[in-house]
């Protein structure tokens, strides 16, 4: 099957070249178990066997050894059991007039013929007729192969969006002990072609306490910074930058969690932004761990640590929120194992209590895909539609420390569970994250109140009266220059107040000041996010958003129409206008 030329030791080492501690069909170790009855035929040969050989020394004259074509991704996967034959080609190969080549036994015929055209679109049946004319049905199913998604070996990816940019942030892998030291981030707009842009975090020039073992990341955006969470050396670090691409810095010059802090390994971190913008850290092997994170992302309160390690726990940590419940998840069993896979449970709150669920993420053998875990959940915006990246054993040949990282759906069902997700070769296809809007394109937001609602109180042109004192003063339209920014769009909340002091709240996604027009800079509010002091003057706000999203004011809505000039909102219900604004 293999060969293995790095072996030092040869036979005659073994007991001065004189042992009985070996035997056919016995291991040396007295619990396994014995082959019981006799061997009938034993050979050794000095080199690996072709496939053909295979079968006619084994006596599988109705099987099939190796399926060969040149559009190949990886070597065709041979089930005997279920009498199957995976194809995964490259991406642009034709399946509607694929000829593929079969190995069978000597004196073995098939029909139709081994290389004979066929439209692969659908999958296929062929007959093999043994030398003896027994016969057996083989089906072959043809593929475009698109995963990996990233290249080379990695492992444990954390995939995030910012704005219209899908992010992933894996463990390189390959190396014994997992002995990594950089990490490096790719992008892209549409979950299947992923660029590359390099490494964001090398342990050794840029973290002080650790130069060794960097594995499984996570990334969170607060303010404008992007912070990157990662374990090394049994550690878990933090670093910052104003980029989901670095460089990064090392804030605190140690680890944020030390090892030994709690029981387990602290590995594994994984961030949660909950709706009211807390943001929660996740961590842990053996023992899973939560702690809400400090406003400054750096620090927690350790007294607040909560133990959540439901059964069968292992490692890899990962939250999101689907209709108000709560999806905990992790991998169970050990990386290195090809039964390593994802379970998950569900709670009412980011801190539980938890109701184990089952298992969500499996291997499939009969396509080779083996240890699939170590995952995060990405959803598209505005819809439904979830994705799930993992790793898995590297096809063909992969281990616990040769891994790759794929994409699939996730999805749920009428109960809000997560459905088994059916890990594939092919992947996903492309993505939209929804309708690109024009970069830097100003546009006049004016607000827009109709019969019986209510205007802000300003002393300009527009009428209103004092629902106190009953007397009569102006107001006017509300207006702005509204810059859209694709990339800016995050989950923080800022907050705005103009000069009567109301808020405008943006939860959904990021709003900052465009000081480049030179009007007066706005600063955060502090009840909603962290409140330093009202503005005057114009008003011009940066942001990103989404057909159907909305801005809110106070504690009213306003929606930005993608393609049009207007927009509507409610204002604070302290002034009501005395005629409808138009």
């Amino acid at each position: 099957m293999a060969r293995n030329t790095s072996v030092t030791l040869t036979p005659g080492s073994v007991g001065s070249g004189i042992t009985t501690a070996n035997y056919i069909g016995k291991s040396v170790y007295d619990s396994d178990k014995l082959f019981r009855g006799k061997i009938r035929d034993f050979r050794v040969y000095d080199r690996a066997l072709a496939p053909a050989e295979v079968l006619d020394v084994s006596g599988n004259t109705t099987g099939i050894g190796a399926a060969t074509h040149p559009g190949l991704k990886i070597d065709a996967i041979v089930d005997d059991a279920a009498s199957k034959i995976t194809l995964p080609l490259t991406e642009g190969t034709d399946l509607s007039t694929l000829a593929p080549q079969f190995t069978i036994s000597q004196g073995a015929t098939m029909s139709p013929a081994s290389g004979t055209p066929r439209d692969f679109t659908e999958p296929l049946t062929y007959e093999v007729t043994g030398s003896g004319g027994e016969k057996r049905t083989w089906t072959v199913e043809a593929l475009i192969m698109k995963s990996p998604v990233l290249p080379g070996l990695t492992a444990d990816p954390n995939i995030v969006r910012f704005g219209d940019t899908f992010y992933m942030y894996p463990t390189t892998d390959g190396f014994a002990g997992w002995s990594g030291t950089k990490f490096k981030a790719y992008s892209s707009k549409d979950l299947v072609h992923w660029q590359d842009h390099g490494v964001i975090l090398d342990l050794g020039p840029d973290v002080s306490w650790a130069d060794t073992r960097a594995w499984a990341p996570t990334m969170a955006e607060k303010n404008g910074k992007y912070y990157f969470y990662y374990s090394a050396d049994t550690n878990i670090g933090v670093a910052v930058s104003d980029s989901p691409t670095g460089p990064f810095t090392d804030p605190l010059g140690k680890p944020l969690i030390a090892r030994g802090a709690f029981t387990g390994q602290m590995i594994d971190p994984a961030v949660f932004t909950d709706d009211d913008g807390k943001r929660y850290l996740y961590w842990g092997n053996g023992r899973a761990y939560v702690v809400p994170l400090n406003d400054d992302m750096v620090s927690f309160d350790a007294s607040k640590v909560t133990d959540i390690t439901p059964s069968g726990y292992n490692e890899g940590t990962f939250v999101v929120k689907r209709n108000g419940t709560y999806y905990f998840m992790w991998s169970e069993n050990d990386t290195r194992d090809e039964n390593y896979r994802v379970a998950y449970a569900t709670g009412p709150s980011p801190t539980g209590p938890w109701t184990k669920r089952g298992v969500i993420l499996e291997k499939r053998l009969d396509l080779g895909i083996k240890g699939p875990g170590h995952h995060s959940v990405v959803q598209v915006p505005n819809t439904d539609d979830w994705y799930i990246a993992y790793h898995r054993f590297a096809i063909p040949g992969g281990d616990g420390t040769h891994r790759e990282t794929t994409i699939d759906k996730l999805e749920f069902d009428s109960a809000d569970l997560i459905k088994k997700v059916v890990p594939t070769l092919s992947g996903v296809d492309p993505v939209s994250v929804g309708a690109t809007l024009p970069t830097h394109t100003n546009r006049s937001l004016q607000s827009v109140n109709f019969t019986g609602r209510y205007a802000v109180a300003r002393s300009d042109s527009l009428g209103y009266v004092d629902p106190v004192t009953s007397s009569s003063t102006t107001a006017v339209k509300q207006s702005a220059t509204f810059t859209i920014v694709p990339g800016l769009a995050d989950s923080t909340c800022y907050s705005f107040r103009d000069t009567s002091g109301r808020y405008l709240r943006h939860k959904d996604y990021r709003i900052r000041f465009d000081a480049s027009n030179g009007t007066v800079v706005f600063t955060k509010d502090a009840t909603f996010c962290a409140r330093p002091g009202s503005v005057t003057g114009s008003v011009s706000l940066e942001s990103y958003n989404y057909p159907g999203r909305y801005l809110r004011h106070y504690n009213y809505e306003l929606r930005i129409d993608t393609f049009q000039d207007t927009a509507t909102f409610r204002a604070d219900s302290s002034f009501k206008a005395v005629t409808p604004w138009t």
